[in-house]
């Protein structure tokens, strides 16, 4: 019955009467019954009115009368002391005797004795247009029978809360309300969420957003759990992007403790994979705009699916936060092409704002090695020519960050016939997501694709003598190098030595992204294989067996570095200049002038030479070289010495993790004799492919340091001439500009004004945090900051992160945020913590405990190093520099990915 002069009624009965007013039963209950009466999916539920409510706190209206007068001046302290008086004597109020036998007698027809249901507040003006209210009364889930009663009187109580006080005071609103409870059958949710019809941070009312995770709703509202989120096009229905995230915990009932609810881990097969499909998005939108439609504004719908795959409407609000005006229809999509812009695996080489110099130089070698890989395949050169613009522009400038323009990479794997079926590999690789491209199937493309796979197959068949010709060619090309002094050279002549870097190096590059792609390939068919041959005990094992892999070259500049430490521990002389100036700078400038220091001067600059190009954002031109700051080697023997640090610590750990992984296959397999061999075969390729990937960076980090040098030397000659007030004014030029100026084909002579205006523009980007996926649609340069960037984030703290387990183990350490790693020292009991990493981090690596990273990939540099040093390490942990606090115990298990806070 809906009798709308009782105490109790109940919603959801079938019968078509007037809608129930929220005088009566509030603004949430008001809007489920107009829910109901618009047949949208409501789970049952009564209402105890605000009549009940009334009749329950009359007497505090008129006890404390004055002293409610009195708040809208008192000061926040005297509220909140004020409350907890009030809220006390509301608790101790009884209900009537009839109110509390109507209320079973409602639950038991309504749900039966044994039902869990939700208690939720109702208030007038609660989930209004003008605000609310969410959050400011209590809410019970999971309450038997037996509670029932207690838990109605909680929540009328919370009504006289400090911070309901403090919020009723600041909307102007009543300090008691008039309030009303529901009790709303639990929906024992596979999946919940929220559903805005409108976009809540941008005002775009074509958008709809749909936030859904694992288990109840509780954990989306109050950021508790992780959370895919769909942006929608309502006009079209099409997701415009998806936001797929690693979620690894949910909210569930708490069965220990009987009631209420706790924090579960989510399966692993579940966590990787969203959490709604396409059918199940459409529905929700179509609920959505039935609910937009019913009350006239853009609306927040919380939503549930049940184990049977049946979706609810838990309850819907208007978003109180959109600032434009109401639109109930939406407009229509936006002109132009959609791009998808996604740092998520190259922001390890390229972190923060980089400068135009940098980005224009390594978008032109990203166009030639990508049309290089093509040719290799054997694709035709029209095919080339057609797709020039994709080719191109395989990476991108926003917001002066570098990200890879993915629907070109998609275009681009496309164009090589059966490569597109790489692109799981390539996702999973690189920790990208939405990695899916449609290729028209025809007589024509299989022919190419024959093609294809017979250059795929003679490209490995040559690779390694390939990979030896590229490392015969760096070498003799750096020798040249080297007998070129670049001081000495004119600009017209540095300008000839940089388009000989593009010719003679960067045009012959193709090997090592055909060894990437067999990399690529091999680590993802190795999991498979893995998962198949019931290592399922065993969930670290891919990552075991590529533990502690010799000959790479990489990890050569850090056993340098060791080899510096143990040399100054070996010597007094050292030891003692080490323990006695402080200064990095001064330290260096002893080792120059003191004859004692010759033989260990002369291994520094020995180390300078062969690995002075790895360093802290090297790939970045405008960064300096170690031979223009030696002072940051000094640092790094300091802190290395401080910490104890040897290379054997982690020799004698991965071979002991990469042994044990190798008997664990040996002893499972021994009966499939066949099967071990083809193991044996696929882990051995993994391997190499994977040790060639990370060689090979190595010699990239080389190339970048003689391109550093030949524009490091053009900004002098433009500063001699000047064409620029400062030398490093040069990077915020593009190679097209400084070429253009040089050879007269520039169409402005204003090089200091260009620079002007974009050291300003590039200054403000390197204060801002940007995301790591960004999605335009049509001009770019049109799409703003205000939906991109963010000056600061807040997040709550977290006991539990999950992230990709890349290289085993378990370890506890403090936890150690490192922002800037320059002049950074990791002490021996330290868990490495950051936002990202390039490879200059491995000096830092090297001394840490564990290391937690917030961006990188199974295959990124900080897990291969991780692996190959034999330190617990975890990447994709989202939100870690923030979540976790400077200075926190944590428990590490680099097998699983997870990171407790203890």
């Amino acid at each position: 019955m809906n009798d709308t002069c009782d105490r109790i009624v109940i919603g959801g009965t079938g019968e078509k009467k007037a809608p129930l007013p929220a005088r009566l039963v509030g603004g949430k209950g008001a809007n489920l019954d107009l829910l109901l009466h618009r047949e949208l999916p409501v789970p049952r539920w009564f209402c105890v009115t605000t009549r009940a409510f009334e009749h329950l706190v009359s007497d505090l209206r008129h006890r404390f009368a004055a002293r409610l007068a009195a708040l809208a001046w008192a000061a926040d302290d005297e509220v909140i002391a004020f409350a907890g008086e009030l809220r006390r004597a509301a608790r101790a109020l009884p209900l009537e005797a009839d109110d509390e036998r109507r209320i079973l007698e409602s639950f038991d027809s309504l749900f039966g004795t044994e039902t869990w249901v939700a208690v939720r507040s109702s208030a007038v003006g609660e989930d209004g247009s003008r605000a609310s209210y969410a959050g400011q009364m209590d809410s019970y889930l999971f309450v038997t029978r037996a509670e029932l009663i207690a838990r109605i009187k909680d929540c009328f109580a919370s009504a006289f809360s400090d911070r309901a006080l403090l919020y009723r005071r600041k909307q102007g609103a009543e300090l008691i309300p008039y309030a009303a409870v529901i009790v709303q059958e639990i929906v024992r949710s596979e999946v919940s969420g929220v559903l805005f019809t409108a976009n809540p941070s941008t005002g775009d009312h074509g958008e709809a957003v749909i936030a859904a995770a694992y288990g109840l709703g509780e954990g989306v509202v109050t950021d508790r759990v992780e959370a895919d989120t769909f942006f929608i096009h309502r006009a079209t229905r099409r997701p415009r992007d998806r936001q797929i995230r690693n979620k690894g915990t949910r909210i569930v009932f708490d069965q220990r403790a009987g009631h209420g609810t706790c924090i579960a881990e989510v399966p692993d097969a579940r966590a990787h994979l969203p959490a709604l499909d396409d059918v199940q998005l459409d529905t929700l939108l179509s609920m959505g705009e039935r609910a937009l439609d019913l009350f006239g504004c853009p609306q927040d719908v919380e939503w549930a699916i049940d184990a049977e795959g049946k979706i609810y409407v838990l309850q819907a609000r208007p978003i109180t936060t959109l600032k434009t005006s109401v639109k109930t229809s939406p407009p229509p999509e936006p002109a132009g092409t959609r791009r998808v812009f996604d740092n998520t695996n190259i922001v390890e080489s390229y972190p923060g704002a980089t400068t135009p110099l940098t980005f224009s130089f390594v978008r032109k070698g990203y166009e030639i090695v990508f049309r290089q890989t093509a040719r290799a395949f054997g694709i035709a050169e029209s095919t080339l020519a057609r797709e020039r613009a994709t080719i191109a522009n395989m990476v991108a400038l926003v917001e002066g960050r570098i990200y890879y323009n993915i629907e070109n990479w998609y275009r681009y794997y496309s164009l090589v016939p059966g490569l597109e079926r790489n692109l799981e590999a390539w996702k999973q690789a690189l920790g990208l997501k939405d990695a899916t491209a449609r290729v028209p199937r025809s007589p024509a493309r299989l022919l190419q694709e024959l093609r294809v796979r017979a250059n795929a197959v003679r490209n490995f068949a040559g690779l390694r003598r390939d990979l030896a010709s590229f490392q015969r060619r760096m070498a003799d090309f750096q020798s040249h190098f080297r007998g070129r002094n670049v001081d000495e050279l004119s600009a017209d002549e540095l300008l000839v030595l940089y388009e000989s870097v593009l010719d003679d190096l960067i045009r012959h590059w193709e090997p090592t992204t055909v060894n990437d792609l067999f990399a690529f390939n091999f680590h993802y068919l190795l999991g498979r294989f893995i998962a198949s041959s019931g290592f399922e005990d065993h969930p670290s094992l891919q990552n075991d067996l590529l533990c502690g892999e010799r000959g790479m070259e990489s990890v050569e500049p850090v056993r340098s570095v060791l080899a510096l430490t143990q040399r100054i521990r070996e010597s007094d002389a050292l030891r003692r200049l080490f323990d006695t100036e402080s200064h990095d700078g001064r330290v260096w400038q002893s080792l120059c002038e003191d004859p004692a220091h010759e033989a260990f001067r002369a291994q520094v600059e020995r180390h300078i030479e062969l690995y002075g190009d790895r360093t802290v954002e090297e790939l970045k031109l405008e960064t300096s070289p170690l031979s223009e700051n030696p002072a940051w080697l000094i640092a790094l023997c300091r802190g290395y010495l401080r910490a104890g640090t040897t290379y054997e610590q982690f020799q004698e750990r991965e071979a002991r993790i990469r042994s044990g992984a190798e008997r664990t296959v040996a002893e499972r397999l021994r009966r499939r004799p066949w099967t071990r061999l083809a193991f044996t075969l696929l882990l051995e390729e993994t391997r190499r492919a994977v040790r060639n990937r990370e060689n090979t960076r190595l010699a990239r980090s080389r190339m970048f340091g003689m391109v550093k040098r030949i524009f490091r030397a053009m900004g002098r000659r433009f500063h001699e001439q000047g064409l620029l007030g400062d030398a490093s004014d040069i990077f915020y030029l593009t190679v097209e500009e400084i070429e253009a100026a040089i050879r007269g084909s520039a169409v402005t002579r204003g090089l200091g004004e260009i620079v002007a205006i974009r050291r300003r523009e590039f200054q403000a980007f390197a204060e801002r945090d940007t995301e790591s996926r960004i999605v335009t649609q049509g001009i770019v340069s049109a799409h703003r900051a205000a939906g991109i960037a963010r000056t600061s984030i807040e997040a709550a703290p977290a006991s539990l992160l999950r992230g990709q387990g890349c290289a085993p183990g378990v370890v506890r350490g403090r936890a150690r945020i490192v922002r800037d790693p320059k002049g950074a020292v990791i002490r021996p009991d330290e868990i490495l913590v950051a936002a990202m990493t390039d490879p200059g981090w491995v000096f830092l690596m090297v001394a840490a405990r564990g290391l937690v990273v917030e961006r990188g990939s199974i295959l990124s540099h900080t897990a291969i190093i991780g692996r190959e040093l034999g330190i617990p390490t975890i990447v994709a942990v989202e939100g870690a520099t923030r979540r976790i606090a400077d200075g926190a115990e944590l428990e590490l298990d680099g097998g699983l990915g997870t990171v407790r806070v203890l």
